[in-house]
């Protein structure tokens, strides 16, 4: 339904509250780039990562995506949290006893650490300091501040309680050639030349085709899943 309104209107906005883990991020606005628009989305996520001076965790990893058409190829997409790390890799780190690279998370003292159990008491760090951290809250902005859901320092836990997070995603939508006639020719051409020139282009890889799974099928993988 989006996608008739962002080509009748120019743009559409979706925005949704007192959700659960968005996942793969990307995978919703590289289906939207697919009808010929492009997308950005954020979402936020329970509060898992410090900033600035503070040794507390006040942000989730707050992924932003964004996709884009391109002309007789896969959609650009680019998709990243706005942390230095997934928690999972933290966590499988923990697992194994490993050390993690400087510069992921902190420990519970707010003291940067390179001890991943001790990391896992701490929180993680945004990518590129500041920078990282402001696109966190810019995230955090759109997917909570314009949707009413949770601030990640107000959601629960993912992994433990009996209350959802309560999050929000934000996605917008717009048709490009209303701006720029001949945009998704122009982002092959583009794209072409970065690429001649080392560039990586993230999302061209990516499989064109989805299986849908139908419901009666997913039910029946669910069950096994919790034997």
């Amino acid at each position: 339904m989006g996608k008739h309104r962002a080509r009748a209107n120019g743009v559409t906005v979706f925005s949704l509250k007192n959700s659960y883990s968005a996942g793969e991020l990307g995978y919703y606005v590289r289906r939207i780039a697919r009808k010929g628009l492009a997308a950005l989305a954020a979402t936020n996520g329970s509060a898992l990562m410090a900033a600035g001076q503070s040794s507390e965790a006040v942000y989730g990893t707050n992924q932003l995506a964004f996709a884009a058409p391109v002309d007789n190829r896969a959609p650009l997409v680019i998709d990243q949290a706005s942390s230095a790390t997934a928690f999972v890799n933290i966590r499988q780190a923990a697992e194994r006893r490993e050390m993690i690279p400087e510069g992921w998370a902190i420990d519970g003292k707010g003291q940067k650490t390179m001890d991943s159990r001790e990391a896992i008491k701490g929180a993680l760090l945004a990518f590129g300091g500041a920078r990282g951290a402001n696109i966190a809250l810019m995230v955090e902005i759109l997917a909570a501040g314009t949707t009413g859901a949770n601030w990640s320092l107000d959601a629960p836990s993912f992994d433990k309680g009996s209350h959802s997070p309560g999050v929000g995603l934000f996605i917008v939508a717009l048709k490009p050639e209303i701006l720029a006639p001949g945009f998704s020719a122009r982002m092959a051409s583009q794209i072409d030349r970065l690429s001649s020139k080392g560039i990586h282009i993230p999302g061209g890889s990516c499989i064109e085709d989805e299986i849908d799974l139908p419901s009666s099928l997913v039910a029946t993988l669910e069950k096994y899943c919790l034997h």
